[in-house]
């Protein structure tokens, strides 16, 4: 009799003590696989309690750390998107001006109108602070205006056309990254080129292969692919996008780099600027 009640005792003693290690082992296990919320919950008065006090209080520093961390991490990202956003700037503003002083005096006043109204609208979306993100749409017509400038400078060497389905006109791209593309297709391509030459903006819903890894075993990531292409010289030199900087890079301009690095900033290393492209093609 006296057996069996210490065999009783000792069951509900030994329960006692290992159920509130057993739940605090559950929630050391929980916060190692990322429950950054989990909490030994130890309803007795000893040590062990004691012991999982201690260990709720050092995940919720933790918890907060990482959230300060990734806080930190998000104003860094934002920060150096927009440091690359305002290196984005149409510096053709110079030349533009000096053709409406040339229009001026050969009295074209319609062109006058049509290109300041232009350079109106393409300065009045390069300085506005809308945010990180916008709609295709509107970075088409910022693109347009863009384009319509230099066409009036330009005349017969340029040839432009943007052909994109209305039904992709209202996903959201980041901004400024079209027309740092056209531009880089008329300085390095077009305008080194004795005949005249052709612009194609165009956009299509697809997925793209990352280049993660050597084996090419990454999946496909659902994207826009925005295709930018002209009818230049073309150039040979490969860009090395993670070896050059926005400084040093001279084949094809700071364009393609900005570019580049704002996109895989925004959405990811899997994500930014392809380009096919061979000398005299």
């Amino acid at each position: 009799f006296f057996a069996v009640i210490a065999i009783i005792v000792s069951i509900i003693a030994s329960k006692k003590l290992t159920d509130p290690i057993l739940e605090l082992k559950a929630s050391m296990r929980r916060f190692e696989q990322g429950d950054f919320n989990a909490k030994a919950e130890l309803h007795v008065n000893n040590e062990i309690a004691e012991l999982g006090s201690r260990f709720n209080v050092m995940t919720e520093r933790i918890k907060k750390l990482i959230e300060q961390s990734l806080l930190i991490e998000e104003q860094k990202r934002r920060s150096e998107i927009q440091a690359l956003q305002s290196q984005i700037r149409p510096h053709f503003l110079y030349n533009t001006l000096e053709s409406i002083i040339w229009m001026a005096e050969m009295g074209d006043n319609d062109k006058i109108i049509d290109m300041t109204s232009s350079l109106s609208k393409l300065m009045r979306a390069s300085a506005n602070d809308a945010g990180d993100l916008v709609s295709l749409q509107t970075e088409i017509d910022y693109v347009a205006n863009y384009l319509k400038i230099q066409k009036m400078r330009y005349l017969e060497k340029l040839t432009y056309r943007i052909d994109i389905d209305p039904a992709l006109m209202q996903a959201r791209v980041l901004r400024l990254i079209i027309q740092p593309l056209a531009e880089n297709a008329l300085y390095h391509g077009i305008k080194q080129m004795k005949q005249n030459g052709t612009i194609l903006v165009s956009a299509s819903s697809g997925t793209y292969r990352g280049s993660g890894r050597e084996d090419g075993s990454k999946p496909d990531s659902p994207c826009l692919l925005i295709h930018v292409c002209d009818n230049g010289v073309g150039f040979q030199k490969h860009i090395d996008f993670q070896a050059k900087s926005d400084q040093d890079s001279e084949e094809g301009g700071i364009g393609l780099i900005n570019v580049n690095n704002r996109i895989k900033l925004y959405f990811g290393s899997e994500y930014g600027v392809i380009i096919s492209s061979s000398q005299n093609h």
